[in-house]
Parts: C-alpha cells; structure tokens; sequence
C-alpha cells in the first residue's frame, strides 16, 4: 500500500481537527472547500492541499462526484467525511469503496 493519503470531505471546524489529526499522525491530508470558503481555516491549514469544488456554499460540500474527482486527482486513498454532510450516507460510503478508496467510517450495512 501506498503512503495513506486522506481527503476531508468536510469544512470548517470539523475538518480542521481531521486535518490537525491528520497532520499529527504523518498522515498527507487534502481539503476541499466551494468558492465562498476559500479562506476557511482548514483551507488555511491545508497549506496548498485543498481544492475547490464545483456548487454553492452546502451544496458544494454534497457534491458527490465532485468529491471523488479530487480524491482521486490527489491520489488519496482515504477519505475522511468528517461530521454531519456525508457521513451518514451508505450511498456516499459505497461509492467511495467502488472508486477503490478507503472509507473512514462505519460499514456500509451499519449505515
């Protein structure tokens, strides 16, 4: 396996203590944010890896697609959804494992 490599598919102050976590662990962390949390703090703490996707505000943050096409430009192997959003979504997880990433979370079936 490659060196991990996780994508925080959240904003604000949830994804700030995945990526401080990340960050603790050695473990490479990506951010994504929409255009209107460009200058959020985990976008600032990402240091460069982060990246903007496609919709507005909360809706950016559910865009499925949009978030396994930066997991999957930034090599991650790893996706963290944080809380609330996606991580309560068995579709979500399941599409994340097809795309042969890692889910952090609970199992497809307990979700």
């Amino acid at each position: 396996m490659s060196d991990p490599r996780v994508l925080v598919a959240n904003r604000g102050e949830i994804a700030l203590r995945v990526l401080q976590s990340a960050h603790d662990l050695n473990i490479n962390a990506v951010s994504i944010y929409c255009k209107s949390d460009r200058f959020a703090s985990h976008v600032l703490f990402s240091k460069g890896d982060s990246v903007e996707i496609s919709g507005q505000g909360i809706a950016a943050y559910l865009n499925v697609p949009a978030i396994l096409s930066a997991a999957q430009e930034f090599d991650c192997n790893l996706i963290h959804p944080g809380y609330g959003f996606l991580s309560e979504s068995a579709d979500f997880a399941e599409q994340v494992e097809k795309a042969g990433i890692t889910w952090i979370g609970p199992t497809v079936s307990q979700l």
